[in-house]
């Protein structure tokens, strides 16, 4: 590959990582690839985001009951939503979850969340657990966690 054909490959975009991405899932099986989805639902899921769908505002929910982790992706959604609008966008799917799940099954919301800003937890990554966390409580379900995806790339695990 040429100098030119490999600085185009290796180029970022807004809210990616490349060199991340390929050190983590780079030359994976589909089966370690599903492995790897089960064992860290929000992690994957924010890496596997389309980039054409990264951008600020967007929003991952991802829904997880330990067998498949199901990822529902807004976008387009406020660059600074007040708690409110975070707990309105995830109140559909936590109530469809928590009617969808059985007693016995363990079922869980986390979301991956895309924002400009330090590669470190910031007001808006709290606004966002604190939106999971009452959003779960109130449907019955647990909470998986939060991750922000930054303009740069990084990935902030917030809880």
């Amino acid at each position: 590959m040429n100098q030119q054909a490999r600085n185009r490959h290796f180029t970022s975009e807004p809210y990616d990582d490349q060199p991340g991405y390929l050190r983590l899932w780079g030359g994976l099986s589909d089966a370690e690839l599903s492995a790897a989805a089960r064992s860290d639902p929000l992690g994957f899921a924010a890496d596997h985001i389309d980039i054409e769908d990264r951008e600020g505002g967007a929003v991952a929910v991802i829904l997880d009951d330990g067998k498949a982790p199901l990822t529902s992706l807004i976008v387009g959604g406020p660059l600074d939503p007040s708690p409110k609008d975070c707990r309105r966008a995830l109140s559909p799917f936590a109530m469809a979850a928590g009617r969808a799940g059985l007693p016995n099954d363990p079922l869980s919301i986390g979301v991956v969340h895309h924002r400009g800003g330090p590669a470190e937890v910031t007001d808006l990554d709290i606004r966002w657990l604190e939106a999971v966390t009452a959003t779960a409580k109130v449907h019955g379900i647990m909470v998986s966690g939060v991750i922000a995806r930054t303009e740069a790339g990084a990935l902030v695990r917030v809880a």
